[in-house]
């Protein structure tokens, strides 16, 4: 899956959390506290749909790391990325 893929799915799930007629256009550097309004509650159900979206499981400790629109593409793509790595790895264990 590609980034411009991911940003897609990521914007859809950002917009649900967005109060309804504050619609704007995010970017990659678009703040998730400062221009989507993002408080901490929320963050855990955007994690959520991120992890049930994408088949991920994102670590508690990578949180804190998600302060912008970028940062959660780049964190989701790594996340895919390494599942298939674990995924081939394992197919040849038997």
């Amino acid at each position: 899956m590609s980034d411009s893929e991911i940003f897609v799915t990521v914007d859809s799930i950002l917009s649900a959390y967005m109060p309804k007629g504050d619609r704007q256009p995010l970017s990659s550097s678009s703040s998730l506290a400062n221009d989507i309004g993002i408080n901490s509650a929320r963050m855990v159900d955007i994690v959520l749909d991120l992890e049930d979206r994408f088949g991920i499981a994102i670590p508690d400790s990578e949180m804190s790391s998600m302060g912008t629109v970028g940062d959660v593409v780049k964190l989701v793509s790594s996340l895919i990325t390494s599942n298939i790595g674990s995924v081939t790895e394992g197919a040849g264990a038997d």
